[in-house]
């Protein structure tokens, strides 16, 4: 990848965004192309997520309203359904691109519609990792779900 990195922030710093950052870490690729400005994390969160940078010069912010402010290009969202529903929007009018790993949200048709308006308005995108699904999305099937054992 060519010229400046892309800013990118992290919202979510549960199981899935500790995995995430485990993996930034430890990716020589990662950090040539990407700069990790931002944590979004809840309060009780913030004091583990300044921790885990260890003086780097991301910043922890416990809002999301704060993280436009920092501009990021890519949003990596870690934080559920609920996150979605109530921050989706912001990130997308704001022209970032949403990194949906909640992608059971789109389930919801509002949400799903609200979502495409604000790329639509603010020139963001939305973005699903391919493969990703919502273990609640199978119902009682997924309970035989696993890496070694996948749907057909």
């Amino acid at each position: 990848m060519s010229g400046p990195k892309k800013r990118v922030a992290l919202l979510g710093y549960g199981a899935i965004g500790r995995s995430l950052l485990g993996l930034w870490t430890s990716s020589s690729v990662l950090h040539e192309n990407y700069e990790l400005t931002t944590i979004c994390c809840r309060p009780d969160q913030a004091t583990a997520a300044q921790a885990y940078l260890d003086g780097a010069s991301a910043e922890v912010v416990v809002a999301v309203p704060d993280m436009p402010d920092l501009r990021p290009d890519v949003v990596i969202e870690a934080a559920g359904q609920t996150a979605i529903f109530q921050h989706g929007e912001d990130i997308l009018k704001s022209g970032a691109t949403l990194l949906m790993l909640s992608v059971g949200a789109l389930a919801n048709s509002e949400a799903h519609q609200a979502l495409m308006r604000a790329a639509a308005a603010g020139g963001g995108r939305v973005l699903l990792p391919v493969g990703a699904f919502d273990r609640r999305s199978w119902g009682p099937a997924s309970s035989r779900l696993s890496p070694t054992n996948p749907p057909h």
